[in-house]
């Protein structure tokens, strides 16, 4: 007669739902770790596709901060020599604020790193857990084991597909951002035509003998959009999230509401509607 024999019914059938028991639980456990390896797999792919997109972001702002120079020396060298024409023009004509804006002062600009977002990347690091699915001869400590590991196992899960989740989230924070950037070039662009057109307008205004009144106006609106220009050039453009700094969004928006304001064909005349709303920034 052997040990188990001598139990009564009820202690063999425990211990058969224990051994049971148990085998679910590390069933259970291996699906949960293959699950995990599955989402960690994921992870890391688009981790690389995240260090890429950040490469080129890094890439697009410094251009994007270029051509924005660009604009600022355009400015400053064309809105200085034109104001200065006016005033010789006629020395009565309206005493126009200029910019602090000229080819030899670049303003201070912040700039965007690889190695100063990815100090905050989440989930980072992983660190497997260590199941042993391995058996005891007390089926009741067996079942108690193999709980633990499954417990283990559906934590780490949890935390693979959470970090998971926050690069998902990162990724697309970056590429909302790398549109933005996008979407105000082109209207930089768009802007910049409309200046080049009023600036033309000024310069034969003053051969025509023209109202210099008006021409004032629209020279002052020009020095707006500059002064506009150069203070989202020294604004943080991202912060350490990979999303458009709050403050750097205000005066993107401005200049949004500038360019919407003024017509694509602008004339200057002494009923410009549109000039009173960039004189008022």
């Amino acid at each position: 007669m052997g040990f188990f024999d001598i139990l009564n019914p009820d202690e063999r059938r425990w211990r058969n739902e224990a051994r049971q028991e148990a085998k679910e639980y590390r069933a259970d456990a291996r699906e949960y770790m293959s699950d995990a390896e599955d989402y960690k797999s994921d992870y890391n792919e688009l981790k690389l596709d995240t260090n890429r997109l950040v490469n080129e972001l890094s890439g697009t702002v410094r251009k994007h901060n270029e051509y924005k120079v660009s604009i600022i020396k355009e400015l400053g060298s064309d809105v200085t020599n034109t104001i200065d024409n006016f005033k010789r023009f006629n020395i009565n004509s309206r005493v126009i604020k200029v910019p602090k804006i000229d080819s030899n002062s670049m303003p201070n600009i912040p700039t965007f790193t690889a190695n100063n977002f990815f100090m905050s990347m989440p989930g980072g690091n992983f660190n497997p857990l260590k199941v042993i699915f391995n058996t005891f001869s007390d089926p009741y400590k067996d079942r108690d084991e193999a709980m633990k590991q499954k417990d283990k196992a559906l934590e780490y899960l949890w935390e693979v597909k959470s970090a998971l989740a926050n690069l998902r989230d990162t990724y697309e924070s970056l590429n909302n951002t790398r549109r933005y950037i996008n979407d105000e070039r082109q209207m930089l662009s768009q802007l910049m035509d409309k200046v080049r057109s009023i600036m033309q307008q000024l310069n034969n205004a003053m051969n025509q003998q023209t109202h210099t009144e008006t021409s004032a106006k629209h020279m002052n609106a020009v020095c707006k959009i500059a002064e506009q220009i150069k203070n989202s050039l020294e604004t943080q453009l991202i912060n350490k999230s990979g999303n458009i700094d709050n403050n750097y969004k205000q005066y993107s928006s401005r200049l949004k509401q500038i360019n919407d304001s003024i017509p694509a064909r602008p004339v200057i005349s002494e009923s410009n509607s549109w000039l009173d709303v960039i004189i008022n920034y």
